[in-house]
């Protein structure tokens, strides 16, 4: 009787905890799908057609949901050791997608992945605001202060996932670098303070092990961040390479940056981040120097961290500020490149109610130096909401044809004027003409191509 008892007991405590790990995983697991099917006639062959495509299925799963795990960094009158994770999650994705199998269970492709993702990793002891870092994924021994900025930074990264496409061209966002091919490493040491106003590190590293470091290889670094008043800073950053010539012939480079933030803020949304920076260096071996000088500006008017998302900018969601950026950089040798990126989202708060769209113009070698030509890009589209059901665009890309530094005397434009309906949520229509022309020595005239897509998307 007492065996009954105690195993039902034991039952019910079972069955407790599944439904509360049931309950908490429902507040913790998202799914996602999207999916349409688009409905189209080329004019250039007099072709129509049709096709579905389920984009994707997606369950993620957060086991561990973004926090920071391990202990903790804290004030302490006395020593201690934290080692942990800032900003780390587990989950579990699955993830199918099908194309040209309508009515089918089937899927093209699935795929069942696991991610463990963190912002950083730090292990250090700790005393009062100093600290001491055995191991960590920060600081970095690189130097980078004069690097292009725009408000689709992320998206840059991330391309191949932009229907404009962002970048259209081969800007180098960093013209001046150390690569970690140049100065490759096993083993760092770090230490520094972090105060309010001040914030500084010296680090030092090696080539090799004790048994692998045999030109006795080793680079040392250290980096400096002022705040002479608030939102004001003042950062300096250096690295020295020692003996590394000695298995990689002509390279032993010595490298410094200095950089200048500073936010300027107008009203709680609105306000302009101007920055500048210098990257400087000097090969110890072939007493070459180069440097490079960058600067530039953010406006915000939804505030610096309000971010959001558009389908044309990023198929897949990532989100960007709203606001527009100017950046510019050049070398030595006189090669310059600028970015300049506006975004506003479309919608009763936008600085015109109802009006919004995306700029995006670049240009690399403004001066056309080293043997080689100049190129500009640009992409835009400008949207009208109407009764937060209708929106008619208009979109254009112009790019200059470039390969390997020299102009390919063919250019591109891209036209697309369209109409997105959004009869209920989730739900919406996409009625456009498109087309793509080429201008120059292979010139063609494309008659363009006249689409509607349906789209869900939860």
């Amino acid at each position: 009787m007492k065996k009954l008892i105690f195993s039902t007991a034991l039952l019910f405590i079972i069955s407790g905890l599944w439904a509360q790990m049931t309950i908490e995983s429902a507040n913790i697991a998202t799914f996602d799908l999207k999916a349409h099917t688009t409905v189209g006639y080329d004019i250039e062959n007099n072709m129509s057609g049709m096709e579905t495509v389920i984009d994707q299925m997606q369950i993620w799963f957060e086991i561990f949901p973004y926090s920071t795990r391990g202990v903790p960094a804290k004030e302490s009158e006395d020593v201690m050791a934290s080692i942990r994770v800032d900003g780390s999650k587990y989950a579990f994705k699955w993830f199918a997608k099908q194309e040209n199998l309508p009515g089918q269970k089937k899927t093209s492709s699935d795929e069942f992945v696991s991610a463990f993702e963190f912002d950083r990793i730090i292990a250090e002891l700790l005393y009062k605001e100093y600290w001491f870092r055995i191991a960590g994924t920060e600081p970095s021994m690189f130097t980078n202060r004069a690097s292009l900025k725009s408000i689709f930074d992320d998206v840059i990264k991330d391309s191949g996932n932009s229907n404009v496409p962002i970048s259209m061209l081969p800007v180098g966002q960093n013209l001046v670098a150390v690569s970690d091919m140049e100065i490759p490493m096993t083993g760092m040491l770090s230490a520094g303070a972090n105060y309010d106003r001040l914030q500084y590190n010296v680090r030092a590293g090696s080539k090799g092990t004790w048994k692998t470091n045999t030109g006795d290889a080793w680079i040392v670094g250290g980096d400096v961040a002022f705040s002479p008043a608030e939102k004001l800073t003042f950062s300096l950053s250096s690295l020295a390479a020692m003996n590394y010539d000695e298995s990689a012939p002509g390279t032993n480079p010595v490298a410094y940056g200095a950089g200048l933030d500073y936010l300027v803020s107008f009203t709680d949304k609105v306000a302009l981040r101007p920055f500048v920076g210098f990257d400087g260096k000097y090969e110890t071996v072939s007493e070459k120097a180069t440097w490079e000088a960058g600067g530039g500006f953010f406006l915000y008017w939804k505030g610096p961290d309000y971010k959001t998302t558009h389908d044309e900018i990023h198929r897949w969601n990532k989100t960007f500020p709203v606001g527009l950026s100017l950046s510019g950089n050049i070398d030595d040798k006189k090669y310059s490149s600028v970015i300049f990126s506006l975004f506003e989202e479309t919608g009763r708060d936008a600085l015109i109610a109802n009006l919004g769209g995306f700029i995006e113009v670049e240009g690399i070698n403004l001066l056309a130096v080293e043997g080689q030509d100049s190129a500009l890009a640009a992409a835009a589209q400008v949207e009208y909401l109407i009764q937060k059901k209708i929106k008619p665009y208009l979109f254009g890309k112009y790019a200059q044809g470039y390969e390997s530094g020299k102009l390919t005397d063919t250019d591109k434009v891209t036209s697309r004027v369209g109409l997105i309906i959004m009869p209920v949520k989730r739900f919406s229509i996409d009625i456009r003409y498109e087309r793509t022309d080429a201008f120059g020595t292979d010139e063609n005239l494309d008659n363009g191509v006249v689409t509607s897509t349906f789209k869900m998307k939860l």
